[in-house]
């Protein structure tokens, strides 16, 4: 049984990388251009349907953005926002 938890993880330093990449200046006609960006992420667990799974991580981009904006959130299931430092919060 792979760890789950690990897999998380991964899956949120993947997310973080791209989020901090995004984060780069892009320059166009000389002028800086500047972006944010703020993501969701789930693990798809047996059962759970595409539209479900698109609607966790829709509801984990809106708690980053809550949250502040410019970070990446994960959610265990479709109600636990996971915190990487071991504990978990239940939101509705």
């Amino acid at each position: 049984m792979p760890d789950l938890a690990q897999i998380l993880q991964e899956a949120v330093g993947v997310a973080e990388t791209i989020r901090l990449a995004s984060a780069q200046p892009v320059e166009s006609n000389g002028t800086a251009i500047h972006t944010t960006l703020s993501i969701g992420v789930v693990l798809a667990e047996p059962g759970v349907t595409i539209d479900a799974l698109i609607a966790h991580a829709d509801q984990a981009k809106h708690l980053a953005k809550q949250g502040g904006r410019k970070q990446v959130i994960p959610i265990e299931g479709s109600t636990n926002v996971v915190d990487l430092t071991g504990r978990s919060n239940s939101r509705s």
